[in-house]
């Protein structure tokens, strides 16, 4: 086994698995809810948000980015590196749409903003224009592929919905 091959071995043994659903139809489930997610103490969540969010990693080859980019010039070579999406809160969804003139833009500007970490440095937002352009069309294409991951509901939550739709 590579080395690489390991170190995916582990991230994904890292990565809890989701717990199963059940459905819970009880009016009490909203305060649940809040209860358990503003709690503080064991079991409060981390970090200064109240809300997780998904984040997911893919590993970008250097050659798809902007010329040079992600360039070694030690080497002479392209390298590869590690793209995080993080899911984005409603504020900043509105923010990345502020002055939207072009439809047609909304997706690849929520998938810019989504754009948090390269090899799991986070990206100063004050730099994420900068990136955003080094990543090249084929970059962007691929972060765009990871933004749908990340801001989509999956296909079994997709039927789960089409499933239990009613009218009344």
């Amino acid at each position: 086994m590579t080395e690489s091959n390991d170190a995916a071995s582990a991230a994904a043994a890292a990565v809890p698995a989701e717990p199963p659903a059940r459905q819970d139809l009880s009016p009490d489930l909203a305060q649940r809810i809040w209860d358990r997610v503003t709690q503080v103490g064991p079991g409060a969540l981390t970090g200064g948000e109240l809300i997780q969010r998904k984040q997911r990693s893919f590993i970008l080859d250097g050659q798809a980015a902007t010329p040079f980019f992600f360039w070694d010039t030690t080497t002479g070579e392209y390298v590869d590196v590690k793209i995080t999406m993080r899911s984005l809160n409603s504020v900043e969804e509105a923010h990345a749409l502020d002055g939207l003139t072009d439809p047609g833009q909304m997706p690849f500007l929520l998938a810019k903003a989504a754009l948090h970490a390269i090899n799991d440095t986070p990206i100063p937002r004050d730099r994420l224009d900068f990136f955003w352009e080094g990543l090249g069309m084929g970059g962007r294409q691929l972060a765009m592929m990871a933004f749908q991951e990340v801001g989509s509901a999956s296909a079994a939550a997709v039927g789960k919905f089409r499933s239990s739709i009613s009218v009344g």
